[in-house]
C-alpha cells in the first residue's frame, strides 16, 4: 500500500472514530437517569439528598 494510500486510510478511520465518541458522549448525557431532591423511608425519615449523592460522586472521583 502506498503511503498516500496509508495516510487517507488513517485520516479516514480518525475522523470516524471521532465522530463515533462524539456521537455516543452526547446520547450518554442524555441517558443519565435523574437525581431526587430526597429520598425518604416509609416512616418519613431523610435517607439522603441530592447534596449527599453529589458529594459521594465527589468522593468517587
Amino acid at each position: 500500500m502506498s503511503k498516500k494510500g496509508l495516510y487517507t486510510s488513517f485520516w479516514f478511520i480518525a475522523i470516524f472514530m471521532v465522530t463515533a465518541l462524539i456521537y455516543f458522549t452526547a446520547n450518554l448525557q442524555k441517558e443519565v437517569p435523574p437525581i431526587a431532591k430526597e429520598v425518604k423511608s416509609v416512616s418519613g425519615e431523610v435517607l439522603y439528598t441530592y447534596d449527599d449523592v453529589a458529594q459521594g460522586k465527589g468522593y468517587f472521583q
